[in-house]
C-alpha cells in the first residue's frame, strides 16, 4: 500500500507542477481578454501556491487510499484463477459510477458556459441605438467652471472644424457605459411626493446625436440657440415618452428636471421644461441591460454650472478614430495647456470593457467546461481501452464462433456511449434545475434555452463517440488464433 500511495503522490505533483504552469500562462491570458480594471495586479502569488500544493497532497492522498483500500480485501487466489479472461462489462461498478458523475459535472458546466455564450453573443450584436464605429469618446474634467463656460463650447467648435471629423459634440454621459440620474416632476403632480421617478439623464451639446448616431423620431434637436437665454427645453427618448404619455403626442409637455438638485433654479423648486424632441432609446448603462427611460437637456441651460465639472468629448470621424486622437489631444491642450485627458478611446474600445464582467463570466465557465469535457473524454477513452485489454480473449472467442468486426465495434462502442449517456441525461436534470438560479447572469436567453440543450448531448454524443472508437478498433482487429494461443 505503501508503495501505491507514493506512486499516486509522485504522479499528483507531477500533475500539480503542470497546472501551475498553465495557471500561470492561463493568467497573463485572462489579463489580455478580460478587460477589467486592476486586472494586471492579479497573479499566482504565495498564498495560491500554498493552496495549489495542499489541494495536490491531498488530491494524491484520497485517490490513492480508496483503490489501495479495496485492494487489501481482494481474494488473491481467486483473482490468480479468474486470470485475464472473465467476461464482464466496462469497468466496476464504482469506476462507472465515477465517470457517469465526471461527465454529470461536465454536462452542468457546459451547460452554463454554452448559455453565457448565447447571452454574450445577443448582447453583443443587439442595437445599442447609437453608431460605435468611427467614433472616439475623450473625457475631460474641469476644476474651474467659469473657465469651462468658455473652453468647452469653443472646444466643440474648434474639434469639429478638424480634417476627418464629421461632427464633435460634449456629452455627461457614455451611451451603452454609464448615465447620470434625474428625477422628474410634472406640473399636475406637482404635490406628490410618493411618486417622483427616476431616469437616465445627460446634459449635452447641441450636435450630440449627430456625432453618435442616434436617430430622432420627433420633433426636434437641440440647437446652439438653446441656451441660458432662451426657454428650458429637454429632448426624450422612446421609453419615457411611452412609460408617461402613451398614446399620446408628448412635444409640448412641461416637465420638472432635477438632476439630484442641481436641475433647480434658484427659488430651489424643480425647473420646468417644454420637451421638443423624442428620441429612439439608446443604452446608456451597458448593452446587456434595456434601455430605460431617459432625457437629455442642453448643457449651456444649466444655471447651477453642475455639467461644467466635465465632460466627455464625442468626435465622429471620416476614417479610423484613433487616426485622429493625436489631434484631438493636441487641440485640448493648445486651448487649455493645463486641461488633464483622463481617458480617450473609441467607443467599440468601450463598449468591449463594458462587456468585461460577462466576458469574464463566459472565459471562467467555459475553460472549467472545456476542461471538464476533455477529462469526460479521457475518462471514457480509458475505461474502454482498459476493458478492450482486460477482454481479449473474449473477442478473439466471439469472433471465432462467427461474430463479425462489426458486431465487436458495436459492442465496445455501444458500452461506451451506454456510460456517457447516463451521464448527460443526469447532467441535463441537474441543469434544468440548477441554471434558474443563473437567470440575473443571462440576457435575452432563457435559463432553459433549447438550444443549449440540445447542442450539449449532441456536443458529448460526439465526444464519446470519438473517445471510443479507437479502443474498438483495436477490438475489432483482434486476431482469434492470436487471442485463443493465450488460454
Amino acid at each position: 500500500m505503501r508503495q501505491f500511495v507514493t506512486e499516486n503522490l509522485i504522479l499528483a505533483t507531477l500533475g500539480g507542477v503542470a497546472g501551475l504552469v498553465l495557471a500561470v500562462g492561463s493568467v497573463r491570458l485572462f489579463d489580455r481578454i478580460s478587460s477589467l480594471p486592476r486586472s494586471a495586479s492579479i497573479g499566482v502569488d504565495v498564498y495560491a501556491l500554498g493552496f495549489a500544493l495542499s489541494i495536490t497532497v491531498l488530491t494524491g492522498l484520497l485517490v490513492a487510499l480508496a483503490p489501495s483500500t479495496a485492494f487489501s480485501r481482494v481474494d488473491l487466489i481467486a483473482r490468480l484463477k479468474a486470470g485475464r479472461h472473465e467476461v464482464g462489462s466496462v469497468g466496476g461498478p464504482r469506476s462507472r459510477l465515477l465517470l457517469v458523475s465526471e461527465i454529470s459535472l461536465a454536462v452542468v458546466l457546459s451547460v452554463a458556459a454554452g448559455l453565457l455564450l448565447r447571452s454574450f453573443r445577443q448582447a453583443e450584436h443587439l442595437d445599442p441605438g447609437f453608431r460605435p464605429d468611427h467614433l472616439l469618446a475623450a473625457y475631460l474634467r474641469n476644476s474651474d467652471w467659469r473657465a469651462g463656460r468658455v473652453f468647452f463650447p469653443e472646444l466643440v467648435e474648434r474639434t469639429s472644424e478638424l480634417p476627418g471629423v464629421r461632427a464633435a459634440a460634449l456629452g455627461k454621459c457614455i451611451p451603452g457605459v454609464y448615465a447620470p440620474t434625474a428625477t422628474l416632476v410634472f406640473s399636475d403632480r406637482l404635490n406628490d411626493s410618493l411618486n417622483v421617478p427616476s431616469v437616465e439623464a445627460c446634459w449635452i451639446s447641441s450636435d450630440f446625436f449627430k456625432a453618435i448616431g442616434a436617430r430622432l423620431v420627433k420633433g426636434r434637436f437641440f440647437t446652439t440657440h438653446d441656451d441660458a437665454n432662451s426657454p428650458a427645453v429637454v429632448i426624450v427618448n422612446q421609453a419615457l415618452a411611452e412609460s408617461y404619455w402613451p398614446g399620446h403626442n408628448p412635444i409640448g409637455a412641461q416637465i420638472g428636471v432635477d438632476y439630484v438638485g442641481a436641475g433647480r433654479n434658484i427659488a430651489g423648486a424643480p425647473r420646468f421644461r417644454e420637451v421638443v424632441g423624442v428620441v429612439a432609446d439608446v443604452k446608456q448603462r451597458g448593452l446587456d441591460r434595456p434601455a430605460g427611460p431617459a432625457l437629455y437637456t442642453p448643457y449651456l441651460q444649466d444655471e447651477t454650472n453642475h455639467a461644467f465639472a466635465g465632460f466627455d468629448l464625442f468626435v465622429r470621424t471620416i476614417g479610423p478614430p484613433t487616426s485622429t486622437a493625436g489631434t484631438v489631444r493636441a487641440l485640448v491642450h493648445s486651448l487649455r495647456s493645463d486641461q488633464p485627458i483622463e481617458a480617450m478611446q473609441t467607443m467599440n474600445d468601450a463598449l468591449f470593457r463594458a462587456l468585461a464582467p460577462r466576458r469574464l463570466s463566459l472565459v471562467l465557465v467555459g475553460s472549467f467546461a472545456s476542461l471538464a469535457l476533455l477529462l469526460s473524454a479521457i475518462g471514457i477513452f480509458g475505461m474502454i481501452a482498459y476493458a478492450v485489454s482486460q477482454r481479449t480473449h473474449e473477442f478473439g472467442v466471439r469472433m471465432a464462433l462467427g461474430a463479425r468486426q462489426q458486431d465487436v465495434l458495436r459492442m465496445v462502442i455501444g458500452s461506451g456511449l451506454k456510460i456517457a449517456a447516463t451521464g448527460v441525461f443526469v447532467g441535463i436534470g441537474a441543469s434544468l434545475a440548477l441554471t434558474r438560479f443563473m437567470r440575473s447572469l443571462l440576457y435575452a436567453v432563457g435559463p432553459n434555452d433549447p438550444l443549449t440543450f440540445a447542442v450539449i448531448p449532441l456536443l458529448f454524443a460526439l465526444v464519446a463517440l470519438a473517445a471510443c472508437y479507437i479502443p474498438a478498433r483495436r477490438a475489432m482487429r483482434v486476431d482469434p488464433m492470436v487471442a485463443l494461443r493465450c488460454e
